[in-house]
């Protein structure tokens, strides 16, 4: 499968999505509410990923934090779910 560049875009059944440069990227340890400092990765979101009404972004993880919330432009809210990890 290729990957997608920041200018390039996928049309399926009318929804256009395009790949955001910012997301996807390590975030701060403490963002995870983890001790230390550095980044760490979110890993595998197995391909869910939900929309709420306020726009936030719910995606799911095979880390400890199994469900993470994501604001628009990308800053983690809210993390949940260690009963669901892997």
């Amino acid at each position: 499968m290729a990957s997608l560049s920041a200018q390039q875009a996928v049309e399926i059944a009318g929804h256009r999505y395009e790949w955001d440069p910012r997301w996807g990227r390590p975030v701060a340890a403490s963002a995870l509410g983890r001790d230390g400092e550095g980044e760490v990765e979110l890993g595998n979101t197995h391909g869910c990923i939900v929309l709420r009404n306020n726009g936030n972004l719910l995606a799911n993880t095979d880390t400890e934090h199994a469900v993470i919330e994501f604001t628009p432009d990308g800053r983690i809210v809210s993390t949940w779910g260690k009963q669901f990890h892997g």
